[in-house]
């Protein structure tokens, strides 16, 4: 039995088909929420680890800008649609 990117094993029904298992909205809201503020933190906590090891104060800014530039990638290739 495949697991849908969903986490959850598909419902068979009486016909051998399957049901589609939905998500609450709130889920996703979380998900993406979580995407948003991780990215920045992660890569900006490693540029201030490098701003405090180089010496230098720009890193923790480039750091921040691209996880959040990353972090908005992930949104969309997750549920942006084609």
């Amino acid at each position: 039995m495949n697991v849908h990117s969903t986490g959850h094993a598909p419902i068979p029904t009486s016909d051998g088909h399957f049901e589609a298992v939905t998500r609450p909205v709130a889920d996703d809201a979380t998900t993406i929420l979580s995407y948003l503020m991780s990215g920045p933190l992660v890569l900006g906590g490693i540029g201030w680890g490098l701003d405090a090891w180089l010496g230098t104060n720009f890193l923790v800014a480039i750091g921040s800008l691209t996880g959040i530039a990353m972090s908005i990638y992930v949104i969309w290739l997750r549920y942006g649609e084609a």
